[in-house]
C-alpha cells in the first residue's frame, strides 16, 4: 500500500461484501457464491513477474461464471479520484465495460476508464474477471462519500445490475 493508506480499505472491502452479498441474496432468482481471497503480500494486486508462495493467492470456490475483485484504490498526490475498471483477457471486456457503465452511473465519481493490465487475479482465471477500482482511498471526499449507507447501496446495486445484464447478454 502506498503512503497515506490506512486501515480504511480493510474497512470497505468488507463493507462491499456484505452489501453485494446481502443485495444478491434478496434477488433469490439466481444463486450467488461468494469467494474467500486472501494474500498474505497483496501491495499490486498480484501483479507477479515470477512465482511468489508467499504472495500467491488462495482462492476457495466451486467453478463460476464471473470473477469481481472490488478495490480501493491509493495515490500520493490525495486530490487523485475515480473509478477505475480492469480486464486481463478478451472475453472479460464486455463485463468490465457494463460493470463500469453501471458503477460509474450510479456512483457519479469521476470516470478513470476500463483498463487491460496483467494482474495475477484476473489472469488466471478461467471465467470473465475483473478488478474494480471502486474510488481512491487516499482521496478525503471519496472516503467520506464511501462512507455513507447511500454510496454503499448504490454501489452494491450498480454492480449488481452491471452483472445481471452481463448475463442476460450470455
Amino acid at each position: 500500500m502506498k503512503k497515506g493508506a490506512t486501515i480504511i480499505p480493510l474497512i470497505l472491502s468488507a463493507i462491499f461484501i456484505i452489501l453485494l452479498y446481502n443485495n444478491l441474496s434478496n434477488e433469490g432468482s439466481a444463486s450467488y457464491r461468494m469467494a474467500d481471497i486472501t494474500s498474505s503480500n497483496d501491495r499490486s494486486h498480484g501483479k507477479q513477474t515470477q512465482h511468489d508462495p508467499e504472495s500467491t493467492y488462495k482462492v476457495v470456490i466451486d467453478p463460476a461464471d464471473l470473477f469481481i475483485s472490488i478495490h480501493g484504490n491509493t495515490y500520493e498526490d490525495s486530490s487523485v479520484s475515480g473509478i477505475e475498471t480492469y480486464y486481463y483477457n478478451d472475453n472479460s471486456l464486455i463485463l468490465a465495460d457494463l460493470l463500469h457503465k453501471h458503477i460509474v452511473k450510479g456512483v457519479g465519481f469521476r470516470d478513470r476508464g476500463v483498463k487491460h493490465e496483467d494482474f495475477f487475479v484476473l489472469k488466471d482465471t478461467n471465467m470473465s474477471a475483473v478488478l474494480l477500482e471502486m474510488c481512491y482511498l487516499t482521496n478525503p471526499q471519496e472516503v467520506e462519500e464511501m462512507l455513507t449507507e447511500e454510496v454503499q447501496y448504490r454501489i452494491a446495486s450498480s454492480i449488481l445490475d452491471g452483472i445481471k445484464e452481463y448475463l442476460t447478454l450470455q
